[in-house]
């Protein structure tokens, strides 16, 4: 069985969640996991290294954007049901 790493997980569901909503912020995958906002910003840079281009980042909205570019990070079937929760 492939183990994917936690902070492989947050990445996913922010790829996930950056697709289903357009944007992403720092604070969503706060809430989502219950982590600090340094812990989150490491999710979004594991998620920029693997997918570079997936998302821009928008001063004045002070959130990622999502720039149309496919989600790349593999995710575990369950994280459907987790994205329908927290949606």
């Amino acid at each position: 069985m492939n183990t994917l790493s936690i902070e492989h997980l947050r990445a996913a569901w922010a790829e996930k969640f950056a697709v289903q909503c357009k944007t992403l912020k720092r604070s969503d995958i706060v809430t989502a996991f219950g982590i600090s906002a340094a812990t989150a910003s490491t999710a979004i840079a594991y998620l920029l290294r693997h997918n570079p281009g997936f998302l821009r980042y928008d001063n004045a909205a002070k959130a990622y954007a999502w720039t149309g570019r496919p989600a790349k990070l593999p995710a575990p079937e369950w994280m459907n049901l987790f994205m329908e929760a927290s949606a």
